[in-house]
């Protein structure tokens, strides 16, 4: 037997013991006070004696289940889903999908509009132990789902647990998410030619009616062809210039920004009482694509097509290069 299994006996043996009958110390030390000289004060002593024996029990039952590497039982619940996740999905939703959870909403990037008929989707989401519920996909889909979360090795898991719509179910339990990876948005100015017929174009394809994208169009560029945006991010600073067929650049949008992490930067306007607006970013060496994810102006629920046209418009017709400082 070796030397640490004959101490674990040996401390065993100690605890049964030192497993003490309070009230037989108890009975058996005021006993012993009767037979002490009178005036002696005892109960002080027996309070210590049975107490130093709790202890010593307490200390030995401790060894044991250190030894047994039970010292810390208690697990932390695991925090809920927040930011940023990719997953590479197969089939016919063949690309890589983002998923980002913020507050009471989640919302979907897809790689193009072949699946959903537009680019990003968003919904309510609801958090309770393990079990998410979402409204997320709602056009396509009828109703809520519900679903399990967890995570395995740092990556996001989503299980089915009530669901209808299998279209939201392929997504969300298709692939493992992962936190989002890549390149960062990088601040500085960033460019892109546009036509009037190119952002038509984008803004129907994203699901806008042609009648309302027209209207857009025409109040905000009566019988213009072309319109060059110019985005300076700089200092927490974002802004946007417009020139129309060549002409001076005039500011469009002002605001502040904040990279919220590798795939998402955010935008509020300094001159409007609006929310924050969340695009999806995918930089590179020379450019950065964006698409938008919500608009809260005043609300990601009560945003105006005309409002949502215009975004819709200037950052998804085409990625914007990145110019030298």
């Amino acid at each position: 037997m070796s030397l640490d299994s004959r101490l674990r006996e040996d401390m065993r043996a100690i605890a049964d013991t030192v497993e003490p009958d309070v009230e037989t110390v108890l009975a058996s030390l005021l006993a012993r006070r009767d037979r002490v000289r009178p005036g002696r004060a005892v109960l002080p002593r027996v309070l210590a004696a049975a107490a130093s024996l709790v202890l010593a029990a307490g200390l030995v039952v401790w060894w044991l289940g250190r030894a047994h590497g039970h010292e810390n039982d208690y697990v932390d619940d695991p925090a809920p889903p927040t930011g940023t996740y990719a997953a590479r999905l197969t089939g016919d939703l063949a690309g890589e999908w983002r998923l980002r959870f913020a507050d009471d909403l989640v919302s979907v990037v897809a790689p193009d509009r072949s699946a959903l008929g537009r680019r990003s989707d968003f919904g309510s989401s609801v958090v309770g132990g393990d079990r998410l519920t979402t409204s997320l996909l709602d056009g396509p889909c009828a109703g809520e789902g519900s679903y399990r979360w967890s995570w395995e090795q740092g990556q996001l898991r989503l299980e089915v647990l009530d669901d209808t719509c299998d279209l939201r179910t392929r997504i969300l339990t298709g692939a493992d998410w992962q936190p989002v990876s890549g390149e960062q948005f990088t601040p500085g100015t960033y460019r892109a030619e546009l036509t009037i017929a190119q952002m038509r174009r984008t803004a129907v394809a994203e699901g806008y009616a042609r009648t309302d994208v027209d209207a857009y169009l025409g109040s905000e560029f009566p019988g213009a062809s072309a319109v060059t945006y110019t985005v300076t991010a700089r200092e927490g600073t974002w802004l946007v210039q417009e020139s129309i067929d060549g002409a001076p650049k005039d500011v469009a949008w002002q605001g502040r920004f904040t990279v919220l992490d590798r795939g998402t930067v955010q935008a509020t306007a300094t001159d409007i009482s609006c929310g924050p607006i969340v695009y999806d970013v995918r930089p590179s060496a020379a450019a950065v694509s964006f698409v938008v994810v919500t608009d809260a102006c005043p609300t990601p629920w009560t945003a105006p097509v005309g409002e949502l046209i215009a975004q819709t418009a200037l950052y998804e017709s085409a990625p914007f290069r990145r110019l030298g400082e």
